[in-house]
């Protein structure tokens, strides 16, 4: 039973509608929105107000008039999000007695507690106070003095300052910390690994069709494979987070509809096509298999994988025989950005490759990945018609094209 004080706190969040603002990994915003407008229109909790959607600063979106049980909802159910904010406060600022002003009449009590660090992004366009650092140090002050702990570090509570001209919006980081780290995987030692969130956008663009078999080559973590899992399967990103919202451990945080809303998830899922997964690495193998291990272990999906510690090019494809095949391929760091001979040969060895496993299978389609600067138009020319389309990305500071791949 809450206390009359948190119950008008309560009252005051959650019965309201919020505006949340969503960021993508580079180049992928408008594939992020696409899922989110399936989100928005499929809740599984009711909620009082029409929300949504429209076009945020610099490539975010902004999802208004949302219900705040709806926003746990969404976050729980987003795959493409990078980070997902809630603003708490929106005004006019033209000075920064103002700009200060703004900062001592939020509540920041009912947000944050004592125990929880946070770190402040700003981003100030065509105003006034172009300043951002100015911006940040005001509102450093600002918390430092109330008792609040400053940390650069990816486990603090982000506070995100958009000023854009005389209108200033201030977002309170409603997921936590980035919401590709799905929480299920042992380690991160795999060399320049694929952001989940980069996988599930680019996956959720594959048809949603029968696939006996998810054929993951040079598999490194296993991201690509197990976020394709996770679409097929129908699993929600929440399932598997170990990471718990921002405002948790606040006495108004609404825990039995989050409760709810994991329940209702949890019923929706799917058995897996079996995955295959090479990876040629013995250290990268063994915690590949340990990821999918322990990738099962919190759905209970009882999942078929099955982990070859091999050369890809040297494997035999009779497995494949006639099965309807989803490739997923992300070639390996060293060799894809190299610019030498080697990478040519490696380009020509990759699309025979490609080629010899169409010839076997029933059905493909898949992505391969490859940097634009070392030879991604090559490969695309010598793949000819088993190439549907291409989409520019941005991974790790790399221009990466991913090719997609069709043969009906």
């Amino acid at each position: 039973m809450l206390d009359k004080l948190t119950a008008k706190i309560a009252n005051r969040i959650l019965g309201q509608p919020h505006t949340l603002l969503c960021r993508f990994p580079s180049g992928l915003s408008t594939y992020g929105q696409k899922e989110l407008k399936t989100i928005i229109t499929s809740f599984e909790s009711p909620g009082k107000y029409p929300c949504q959607l429209t076009q945020g600063p610099n490539q975010t979106c902004l999802v208004e008039n949302i219900d705040f049980r709806q926003a746990l909802e969404l976050v729980a159910r987003t795959a493409t999000a990078r980070h997902i904010y809630i603003e708490i406060a929106s005004r006019h600022v033209g000075s920064f007695a103002e700009l200060n002003e703004l900062f001592s009449k939020i509540a920041w009590q009912h947000y944050l507690c004592k125990t929880q660090e946070y770190g402040v992004h700003v981003d100030s366009r065509q105003s006034k106070l172009y300043h951002e650092a100015k911006i940040r140090d005001a509102l450093s002050k600002k918390l430092d003095a109330s008792g609040y702990q400053q940390n650069s570090t990816e486990r603090a509570i982000d506070i995100f300052v958009d000023q854009e001209k005389n209108r200033c919006r201030v977002f309170l980081s409603f997921s936590g910390s980035h919401l590709y780290k799905r929480g299920f995987k042992t380690s991160y030692q795999t060399k320049a690994p694929l952001n989940e969130n980069i996988a599930a956008a680019l996956c959720r663009e594959l048809p949603l069709e029968p696939v006996d078999i998810i054929y993951n080559p040079f598999a490194g973590s296993g991201t690509f494979a197990t976020e394709q899992a996770m679409i097929i399967s129908q699993v929600a990103p929440l399932l598997l987070r170990n990471e718990s919202f921002s405002f948790e451990a606040q006495d108004w945080f609404p825990t039995k509809s989050l409760s709810f809303i994991t329940r209702k998830l949890g019923t929706h899922l799917k058995a897996s096509p079996k995955i295959i997964c090479v990876e040629k690495d013995q250290k990268q193998s063994a915690e590949l298999e340990e990821n999918l291990d322990a990738f099962d272990a919190k759905l209970s999906l009882d999942l078929d994988f099955e982990v070859k510690t091999a050369d890809a090019f040297l494997e035999t494809f009779d497995g494949l025989l006639g099965k309807n095949l989803r490739l997923l391929i992300n070639p390996p760091y060293g060799i894809r950005l190299s610019k030498s001979r080697q990478n040519d040969l490696f380009i020509e060895r990759l699309a025979e490759y490609i080629e010899a496993i169409a010839k076997v299978c029933g059905k493909m389609d898949g992505i391969c990945l490859f940097p634009k600067a070392v030879g991604a138009d090559r490969l695309r020319s010598l793949l000819g018609n088993y190439v549907s389309k291409t989409i520019g990305i941005n991974q790790g500071g790399q221009h990466v094209i991913a090719i997609y791949l069709d043969k009906q």
